[in-house]
Order: structure tokens, then C-alpha cells, then sequence
């Protein structure tokens, strides 16, 4: 079976001046779950949700990722939920993902961000 992440990605490699390809950003949700409740979000089951918890990949899924579109010449990832800093892991995903050479982007609603 074809890696996951090469499979996603495929369709999707454009190249820009000179042949080159273009920055390729990995789009990763890391969970449902958030702690907040915005009406304009489709996304958003409690912080405390079991049964979302239950669905989301484990730290060694997401490093295998992670690792996998490091293979392929993505440049970025952009971790999204839900809340992505609700998962007790973030900082070592985010540690990984810099290790491997990737910048990191965070779509969040910063309520979990402290000084």
C-alpha cells in the first residue's frame, strides 16, 4: 500500500520558476477537541470529549507522519484541530517536526498560549 502521505500528496506537487517545486505545507489536525465553542466552527467538541480522544492518532502515528513527509520534501506543517495545544503532546510533535527540518505553522485560538 502506498505511504500515506505520498498518497495525499500525489496529485498535489506544482512546480514554480525554473521547474523547482513549490513549498509544500502538510495540513495536520491533530484533534476534534477544543475549548471553546465558536458558532462559526464546524469543529469543536468539548476539551474533555473521551470518545474524540479515542480517535486521535498517537504521539508514534503522528512521528511517523511527520517523518514520512519529511521523506518527501514537505517543508512545513501546519498543525490545526480543533485546539491542537489541548493534546498533552504538542511540544514533542512540535520538537519532531523541527528536528526533521520543518518549519511549523499553528492554527489556534491562542487561549492556551501563556507567557
Amino acid at each position: 500500500m502506498e505511504p500515506y502521505v505520498q498518497r495525499k500528496t500525489r496529485s498535489a506537487v506544482r512546480l514554480g520558476k525554473e521547474g523547482q517545486p513549490v513549498r509544500r505545507v502538510l495540513d495536520i489536525e491533530l484533534t476534534e477537541r477544543c475549548n471553546n465553542n465558536c458558532a462559526h466552527c464546524c469543529i469543536n467538541l468539548p476539551a474533555d470529549d473521551e470518545s474524540a480522544m479515542a480517535r486521535e492518532l498517537s504521539t508514534e502515528e503522528f512521528t511517523g507522519i511527520l517523518r514520512e513527509a519529511a521523506s518527501l520534501s514537505h517543508l512545513a506543517v501546519r498543525f490545526t484541530g480543533g485546539e491542537p495545544l489541548l493534546r498533552n503532546d504538542f511540544v514533542d510533535l512540535y520538537l519532531t517536526a523541527r528536528q526533521l527540518g520543518m518549519d511549523v505553522l499553528l492554527f489556534t485560538n491562542a487561549t492556551l498560549i501563556t507567557p
